[in-house]
């Protein structure tokens, strides 16, 4: 058993490498794996508080840990995905708008009226707009301490973010719509 806990602990596997603390009762051993290191606890120590203890303070920080993680994890990994969509958007936004740049109105409507490049431009401005509300959530959790006055500030930042949602697909909706 020993050399399956150290296989699976040095093989790096999804197993223990997502894990700080992992608890296993096999048998006769308890086995408590961390980042670092794994212990093998044999049952004869049963009757000692201090193991059973430790067990049970092995679990629970595995339960915290994963609740507090899972969110910020998720915040980072979005942000990343947001910031890897908006590279190829922002070209073809820039190609789109250098294109009718010095057009006249009816032009530019037109231009914008085609379904590709009036869904690029929605995507990229709402995108953008998901991404700075991200960007913006980070920034003031670390640097706003007044507990209340980083609530609020984030409350109407979302507020704001959705307001602006809602006018972008108005607005786009609308040129679509629109007839010349």
């Amino acid at each position: 058993m020993r050399s399956l806990v150290s296989f699976l602990y040095r093989s790096k596997t999804p197993f223990l490498g997502c894990w700080n603390r992992l608890w296993l009762g096999m048998g006769s051993e308890v086995f408590i794996c961390s980042s670092h290191s794994y212990h093998i606890f044999n049952n004869s120590y049963s009757s000692n508080r201090s193991f059973y203890s430790m067990i049970f303070r092995s679990l629970k920080g595995l339960r915290g840990q994963s609740h507090k993680g899972v969110e910020s994890t998720n915040h980072w990994i979005i942000q990343r995905f947001t910031s890897i969509l908006l590279i190829p958007l922002s070209i073809l936004f820039v190609v789109n708008f250098v294109r009718v740049f010095d057009k006249p109105f009816i032009e530019v409507l037109k231009t914008f009226q085609h379904p590709v490049n009036n869904l690029v431009a929605l995507l990229f401005i709402l995108i953008s707009l998901w991404h700075y509300r991200q960007g913006i959530e980070v920034v003031i959790e670390d640097y706003v301490h007044d507990l209340g006055k980083r609530n609020l500030t984030l409350r109407l930042i979302g507020i704001m973010c959705w307001f602006l949602v809602i006018v972008v697909i108005f607005s786009f909706v609308t040129i679509y719509r629109m007839e010349i």
